[in-house]
């Protein structure tokens, strides 16, 4: 008679050698997304805007975004993030963190999106609220956003069961933070995400 491998018996040794020092299997969270409905063809610069985990900590793993610019790129896009409110730090590069972007043309045709690549993904703890940045550098209309949704105090936008996103700031200077007034606008795009 042929006799066990030792190779799977050494395999569930371990697993069970794991499990009672609380070691746990990397569970991977299926990649969700929160799509907003379609923009109204209007942009600028920049935008930035508020996500909120709700019940559980999320991780930010992607942005898609359009335009409106009838301009030939490839253009400069950028992607900042920050652990606090963007009405707060709207002007203040320091408190931002640069976490992607591409030389990239983005689709200008309403409801339209296309991806950011994220170099590193933003984590939000359950409750609290993070901030982006979308950025284009060399295109006035670079970024679009809605107008069709104006929230009041930074109110909710859009949601589904585990984010929210909250009003958006629109940035009107070639450099990134440089002219963010205070009038709100609406994220236009997808937030991809996985659940921690």
């Amino acid at each position: 008679p042929m006799s066990a491998s030792p190779l799977p018996q050494a395999a569930r040794a371990l697993a069970a050698s794991a499990r009672q020092a609380g070691h746990r299997p990397m569970a991977t969270s299926p990649t969700m997304t929160l799509r907003t409905p379609k923009h109204d063809h209007v942009s600028f610069y920049g935008l930035l805007f508020d996500i909120r985990a709700k019940g559980r900590a999320v991780r930010i793993t992607g942005i898609n975004v359009g335009s409106t610019s009838l301009k030939e790129g490839p253009f400069t896009y950028k992607v900042f993030a920050a652990s606090q409110p963007c009405a707060e730090i709207r002007e203040r590069p320091e408190c931002w963190r640069e976490i992607g972007g591409a030389r990239t043309t983005l689709p200008n045709e309403v409801g339209r999106y296309s991806p950011i690549p994220l170099t590193e993904g933003l984590s939000i703890p359950a409750g609290s609220v993070a901030s982006i940045c979308v950025h284009c550098t060399d295109n006035a209309e670079g970024v679009a956003y809605r107008t069709d949704l104006v929230p009041s105090d930074g109110g909710v936008t859009d949601e589904d069961g585990s984010i929210q996103l909250l009003g958006a700031l629109p940035c009107f200077s070639i450099a990134p933070f440089g002219e963010v007034p205070e009038s709100e606008r609406a994220f236009a795009g997808e937030v991809q995400y996985t659940l921690l």
